[in-house]
Protein backbone atom coordinates (compact mmCIF):
# COMPACT_ATOMS: atom_id res chain seq x y z
CA UNK A 1 0.00 0.00 0.00
CA UNK A 2 1.03 3.50 -0.18
CA UNK A 3 1.83 5.90 2.46
CA UNK A 4 2.25 9.29 1.80
CA UNK A 5 5.49 10.75 3.10
CA UNK A 6 5.88 13.84 1.32
CA UNK A 7 2.74 15.77 1.18
CA UNK A 8 2.62 19.76 -0.13
CA UNK A 9 -0.72 21.31 1.39
CA UNK A 10 -2.11 24.53 -1.07
CA UNK A 11 -3.44 27.20 1.81
CA UNK A 12 -4.76 30.39 0.04
CA UNK A 13 -6.25 32.96 1.68
CA UNK A 14 -9.80 31.12 1.78
CA UNK A 15 -11.06 30.01 5.29
CA UNK A 16 -12.14 26.79 3.64
CA UNK A 17 -8.73 26.05 2.66
CA UNK A 18 -7.78 25.45 5.96
CA UNK A 19 -9.32 21.76 5.56
CA UNK A 20 -6.58 20.62 3.24
CA UNK A 21 -3.84 21.56 6.49
CA UNK A 22 -6.48 19.98 8.76
CA UNK A 23 -6.05 16.37 6.22
CA UNK A 24 -2.49 16.88 5.64
CA UNK A 25 -1.71 16.75 9.84
CA UNK A 26 -3.88 13.48 10.02
CA UNK A 27 -2.15 11.88 7.65
CA UNK A 28 1.15 13.14 9.11
CA UNK A 29 0.15 11.72 12.73
CA UNK A 30 -0.86 8.35 11.18
CA UNK A 31 2.23 8.16 9.10
CA UNK A 32 4.77 10.82 10.11
CA UNK A 33 4.51 12.15 6.90
CA UNK A 34 6.43 15.79 6.39
CA UNK A 35 3.92 18.78 5.02
CA UNK A 36 5.12 22.20 3.24
CA UNK A 37 2.35 24.05 3.01
CA UNK A 38 2.51 26.73 0.54
CA UNK A 39 0.44 29.86 -1.14
CA UNK A 40 1.52 31.42 -4.75
CA UNK A 41 1.97 34.69 -5.46
CA UNK A 42 2.10 36.28 -9.33
CA UNK A 43 4.47 39.25 -9.53
CA UNK A 44 2.94 42.12 -10.18
CA UNK A 45 3.62 43.59 -13.18
CA UNK A 46 6.74 46.40 -13.30
CA UNK A 47 4.16 49.56 -13.93
CA UNK A 48 3.11 52.21 -12.11
CA UNK A 49 3.79 53.14 -8.35
CA UNK A 50 1.78 53.01 -5.14
CA UNK A 51 1.74 55.10 -2.03
CA UNK A 52 2.93 53.47 1.03
CA UNK A 53 1.27 55.66 3.61
CA UNK A 54 -0.70 59.12 3.62
CA UNK A 55 -0.63 61.51 0.74
CA UNK A 56 3.02 62.56 0.17
CA UNK A 57 4.68 59.49 1.59
CA UNK A 58 7.28 58.08 -0.48
CA UNK A 59 6.23 55.35 -3.38
CA UNK A 60 6.56 51.87 -4.13
CA UNK A 61 7.72 50.22 -6.59
CA UNK A 62 5.71 47.08 -8.11
CA UNK A 63 8.83 44.96 -6.96
CA UNK A 64 8.59 46.30 -3.07
CA UNK A 65 4.61 45.81 -3.36
CA UNK A 66 5.53 42.13 -4.33
CA UNK A 67 7.72 41.86 -1.53
CA UNK A 68 5.53 43.35 0.94
CA UNK A 69 2.72 40.96 -0.16
CA UNK A 70 4.96 37.76 -0.12
CA UNK A 71 5.83 38.58 3.58
CA UNK A 72 2.25 38.87 4.58
CA UNK A 73 1.50 35.78 3.04
CA UNK A 74 4.41 33.93 4.56
CA UNK A 75 3.68 35.26 7.58
CA UNK A 76 0.05 33.79 7.44
CA UNK A 77 1.40 30.29 6.40
CA UNK A 78 3.53 30.47 9.26
CA UNK A 79 0.99 31.38 11.97
CA UNK A 80 -0.98 28.14 10.61
CA UNK A 81 1.30 25.41 10.76
CA UNK A 82 2.78 27.14 14.66
CA UNK A 83 0.58 24.35 16.45
CA UNK A 84 1.38 21.57 14.20
CA UNK A 85 4.72 22.15 14.74
CA UNK A 86 4.44 22.39 18.32
CA UNK A 87 2.71 19.32 18.08
CA UNK A 88 6.26 18.10 16.96
CA UNK A 89 4.31 17.13 13.25
CA UNK A 90 7.18 17.97 10.44
CA UNK A 91 5.85 20.78 8.65
CA UNK A 92 7.10 24.04 6.97
CA UNK A 93 6.02 26.81 4.89
CA UNK A 94 6.95 28.90 1.86
CA UNK A 95 5.60 31.18 -0.36
CA UNK A 96 5.73 30.12 -4.59
CA UNK A 97 5.97 32.75 -7.40
CA UNK A 98 3.50 32.45 -10.54
CA UNK A 99 0.00 31.18 -11.38
CA UNK A 100 -1.18 28.58 -8.54
CA UNK A 101 -0.89 25.41 -10.60
CA UNK A 102 2.07 25.84 -12.41
CA UNK A 103 4.07 26.35 -9.00
CA UNK A 104 2.69 23.70 -7.71
CA UNK A 105 3.49 21.45 -10.10
CA UNK A 106 6.72 22.80 -10.30
CA UNK A 107 7.32 21.99 -6.52
CA UNK A 108 5.88 18.79 -7.00
CA UNK A 109 8.79 18.26 -9.79
CA UNK A 110 11.49 19.98 -7.67
CA UNK A 111 11.24 18.01 -4.16
CA UNK A 112 9.81 15.23 -4.77
CA UNK A 113 6.21 15.63 -3.27
CA UNK A 114 4.12 12.65 -3.18
CA UNK A 115 0.80 14.13 -2.47
CA UNK A 116 -1.04 17.31 -3.11
CA UNK A 117 -4.02 18.51 -0.92
CA UNK A 118 -6.16 21.56 -1.26
CA UNK A 119 -9.49 22.46 -0.70
CA UNK A 120 -12.02 22.64 -4.03
CA UNK A 121 -12.75 25.68 -4.79
CA UNK A 122 -16.26 25.33 -5.86
CA UNK A 123 -19.60 24.89 -3.85
CA UNK A 124 -22.74 22.75 -4.94
CA UNK A 125 -24.15 24.36 -2.83
CA UNK A 126 -24.09 27.52 -4.69
CA UNK A 127 -24.79 25.74 -7.90
CA UNK A 128 -21.58 24.93 -10.48
CA UNK A 129 -19.00 22.55 -10.19
CA UNK A 130 -17.33 21.68 -7.00
CA UNK A 131 -13.80 22.09 -8.83
CA UNK A 132 -12.19 25.24 -10.21
CA UNK A 133 -9.79 26.16 -12.60
CA UNK A 134 -6.81 25.61 -10.09
CA UNK A 135 -8.06 22.20 -9.21
CA UNK A 136 -9.05 20.91 -12.49
CA UNK A 137 -5.66 21.91 -13.64
CA UNK A 138 -3.84 19.79 -11.41
CA UNK A 139 -5.71 16.49 -11.89
CA UNK A 140 -4.66 17.39 -15.42
CA UNK A 141 -0.90 17.88 -14.86
CA UNK A 142 0.17 17.42 -11.66
CA UNK A 143 2.46 14.37 -11.66
CA UNK A 144 1.58 12.70 -8.07
CA UNK A 145 -1.85 12.61 -6.67
CA UNK A 146 -4.04 14.85 -5.78
CA UNK A 147 -6.70 15.28 -3.51
CA UNK A 148 -9.40 17.74 -3.62
CA UNK A 149 -11.43 18.12 -0.52
CA UNK A 150 -15.55 19.03 -1.01
CA UNK A 151 -15.76 22.13 1.20
CA UNK A 152 -19.11 21.75 2.01
CA UNK A 153 -18.36 18.14 3.43
CA UNK A 154 -16.12 19.12 6.55
CA UNK A 155 -18.45 18.49 9.28
CA UNK A 156 -18.66 14.93 8.88
CA UNK A 157 -16.32 11.85 8.99
CA UNK A 158 -15.55 10.17 6.08
CA UNK A 159 -18.26 7.04 5.66
CA UNK A 160 -17.68 5.81 2.47
CA UNK A 161 -15.04 5.89 0.21
CA UNK A 162 -15.77 4.75 -3.66
CA UNK A 163 -13.01 3.17 -5.91
CA UNK A 164 -13.62 3.85 -9.60
CA UNK A 165 -11.71 1.00 -11.39
CA UNK A 166 -11.21 0.19 -14.64
CA UNK A 167 -8.98 -3.26 -14.93
CA UNK A 168 -8.20 -4.35 -18.33
CA UNK A 169 -6.54 -8.12 -18.90
CA UNK A 170 -5.11 -7.46 -22.20
CA UNK A 171 -3.72 -3.88 -20.93
CA UNK A 172 -1.15 -4.32 -18.19
CA UNK A 173 -0.70 -0.50 -17.81
CA UNK A 174 -4.20 0.17 -17.37
CA UNK A 175 -4.16 -2.59 -14.50
CA UNK A 176 -1.97 -1.23 -12.99
CA UNK A 177 -3.38 1.61 -12.80
CA UNK A 178 -6.92 0.37 -11.47
CA UNK A 179 -4.25 -1.73 -8.84
CA UNK A 180 -2.62 1.81 -7.71
CA UNK A 181 -6.67 3.31 -7.38
CA UNK A 182 -7.78 0.79 -5.19
CA UNK A 183 -4.89 0.50 -2.90
CA UNK A 184 -5.45 4.04 -1.91
CA UNK A 185 -9.07 3.71 -1.88
CA UNK A 186 -8.68 0.46 0.34
CA UNK A 187 -5.72 2.38 2.30
CA UNK A 188 -8.25 5.24 3.16
CA UNK A 189 -10.94 3.23 3.96
CA UNK A 190 -9.53 0.82 5.99
CA UNK A 191 -7.48 3.76 8.17
CA UNK A 192 -11.28 5.33 8.92
CA UNK A 193 -12.66 2.05 9.44
CA UNK A 194 -15.49 2.96 6.63
CA UNK A 195 -17.22 1.33 3.91
CA UNK A 196 -15.64 0.72 0.83
CA UNK A 197 -17.35 0.74 -2.83
CA UNK A 198 -15.57 -0.56 -5.79
CA UNK A 199 -17.87 0.47 -9.34
CA UNK A 200 -17.15 -0.69 -12.69
CA UNK A 201 -18.92 1.90 -15.07
CA UNK A 202 -19.79 -0.25 -18.37
CA UNK A 203 -21.70 0.05 -21.74
CA UNK A 204 -23.15 -1.97 -24.58
CA UNK A 205 -20.94 -1.17 -27.93
CA UNK A 206 -22.83 -0.04 -30.51
CA UNK A 207 -26.28 -0.59 -28.75
CA UNK A 208 -28.48 1.41 -30.74
CA UNK A 209 -27.57 -0.35 -33.68
CA UNK A 210 -27.75 -3.43 -32.28
CA UNK A 211 -31.28 -2.98 -30.93
CA UNK A 212 -32.78 -2.57 -34.76
CA UNK A 213 -30.47 -6.10 -35.40
CA UNK A 214 -30.89 -8.20 -32.46
CA UNK A 215 -34.38 -6.76 -31.45
CA UNK A 216 -35.13 -6.17 -27.21
CA UNK A 217 -34.87 -10.01 -26.41
CA UNK A 218 -31.79 -10.51 -28.67
CA UNK A 219 -30.15 -7.04 -27.60
CA UNK A 220 -31.02 -8.09 -23.69
CA UNK A 221 -29.24 -11.67 -24.07
CA UNK A 222 -25.75 -9.94 -25.90
CA UNK A 223 -26.11 -7.52 -22.61
CA UNK A 224 -26.42 -10.45 -19.87
CA UNK A 225 -23.46 -11.89 -21.76
CA UNK A 226 -21.32 -8.19 -21.83
CA UNK A 227 -21.76 -7.64 -18.16
CA UNK A 228 -20.59 -11.71 -17.42
CA UNK A 229 -17.46 -10.71 -19.33
CA UNK A 230 -16.79 -7.38 -17.28
CA UNK A 231 -17.90 -9.08 -14.06
CA UNK A 232 -14.96 -12.02 -14.67
CA UNK A 233 -12.35 -9.39 -15.81
CA UNK A 234 -13.65 -7.58 -12.67
CA UNK A 235 -13.42 -10.09 -9.91
CA UNK A 236 -10.38 -12.01 -11.24
CA UNK A 237 -8.50 -8.33 -10.91
CA UNK A 238 -10.24 -7.80 -7.41
CA UNK A 239 -8.90 -11.32 -6.71
CA UNK A 240 -4.91 -9.86 -6.40
CA UNK A 241 -6.41 -7.75 -3.36
CA UNK A 242 -7.16 -11.25 -1.15
CA UNK A 243 -8.78 -10.95 2.09
CA UNK A 244 -8.57 -7.59 2.55
CA UNK A 245 -11.39 -6.81 0.26
CA UNK A 246 -13.56 -9.14 2.22
CA UNK A 247 -15.81 -6.25 3.11
CA UNK A 248 -15.66 -3.94 0.26
CA UNK A 249 -19.21 -3.94 -2.22
CA UNK A 250 -18.56 -4.10 -5.75
CA UNK A 251 -21.29 -2.66 -8.18
CA UNK A 252 -21.48 -3.27 -11.90
CA UNK A 253 -22.77 0.17 -13.16
CA UNK A 254 -24.79 0.07 -16.76
CA UNK A 255 -24.04 3.24 -18.42
CA UNK A 256 -21.53 6.30 -19.25
CA UNK A 257 -19.03 6.70 -16.58
CA UNK A 258 -19.62 10.46 -16.28
CA UNK A 259 -23.29 9.84 -15.57
CA UNK A 260 -23.32 6.44 -13.71
CA UNK A 261 -20.35 7.40 -11.45
CA UNK A 262 -22.09 11.00 -9.91
CA UNK A 263 -25.23 9.61 -9.35
CA UNK A 264 -23.90 6.13 -7.51
CA UNK A 265 -21.69 8.53 -5.12
CA UNK A 266 -24.56 10.97 -4.79
CA UNK A 267 -27.19 8.10 -3.72
CA UNK A 268 -24.75 6.40 -1.60
CA UNK A 269 -23.35 9.34 0.27
CA UNK A 270 -20.11 9.05 -0.15
CA UNK A 271 -17.00 11.18 0.96
CA UNK A 272 -14.18 10.19 -1.29
CA UNK A 273 -13.94 9.33 -4.92
CA UNK A 274 -10.78 7.44 -5.90
CA UNK A 275 -10.28 7.76 -9.43
CA UNK A 276 -7.52 7.55 -12.07
CA UNK A 277 -7.45 11.21 -14.18
CA UNK A 278 -4.76 9.88 -16.76
CA UNK A 279 -5.42 7.05 -19.56
CA UNK A 280 -2.25 6.38 -20.52
CA UNK A 281 1.20 7.17 -20.25
CA UNK A 282 3.39 8.89 -23.54
CA UNK A 283 0.98 11.86 -24.27
CA UNK A 284 1.98 14.82 -21.81
CA UNK A 285 -1.09 16.10 -19.76
CA UNK A 286 -3.99 13.34 -21.65
CA UNK A 287 -7.18 13.29 -19.99
CA UNK A 288 -9.28 10.26 -20.13
CA UNK A 289 -10.96 12.13 -23.30
CA UNK A 290 -13.51 14.10 -21.91
CA UNK A 291 -14.68 11.32 -19.55
CA UNK A 292 -12.92 11.67 -16.36
CA UNK A 293 -13.24 15.42 -16.78
CA UNK A 294 -17.36 15.28 -16.99
CA UNK A 295 -17.12 12.92 -13.93
CA UNK A 296 -14.97 15.54 -11.86
CA UNK A 297 -17.36 17.89 -13.15
CA UNK A 298 -20.01 16.43 -11.32
CA UNK A 299 -19.46 14.12 -8.84
CA UNK A 300 -20.39 15.87 -5.27
CA UNK A 301 -17.81 14.78 -2.88
CA UNK A 302 -13.96 14.56 -2.25
CA UNK A 303 -11.55 13.32 -4.94
CA UNK A 304 -8.69 11.72 -4.93
CA UNK A 305 -7.07 11.55 -8.58
CA UNK A 306 -4.69 9.22 -9.50
CA UNK A 307 -1.94 8.80 -12.65
CA UNK A 308 -0.37 5.52 -13.72
CA UNK A 309 3.30 4.88 -13.78
CA UNK A 310 5.61 7.03 -15.86
CA UNK A 311 2.90 9.68 -16.81
CA UNK A 312 4.87 13.01 -18.32
CA UNK A 313 3.67 16.73 -16.96
CA UNK A 314 3.31 19.16 -19.57
CA UNK A 315 4.92 21.47 -16.93
CA UNK A 316 8.73 21.89 -16.75
CA UNK A 317 10.75 23.73 -13.91
CA UNK A 318 11.88 26.06 -16.52
CA UNK A 319 8.35 27.17 -17.83
CA UNK A 320 7.45 30.80 -17.54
Amino acid sequence: MTRFRNVLVHLDSRAESQLALDAAARLARESGASISVVDALEPLPPLGFAPAGDFGAPLLTAAEISDRLHEDRLLRLRQAIAPLQREGLKVGAQVLWGSAFLAIVREVIANGRDLVLQTAEGRTRLGGPVFGSTTMHLFRKCPCPVWALHPDLHARPVRRVVAAVDPDAGDAARTRLAERVLGLALEQARDRGCELHVVRAWTLPGESVLRTTLGLGGLERYAEAQEREVSRVLHEFLARFGAALDRARVHLLRGPAPSVIPEFVAARGADLLVIASVARTGVPGLFIGSTAERVLQRVECSVLAVKPDGFETPVRLADA
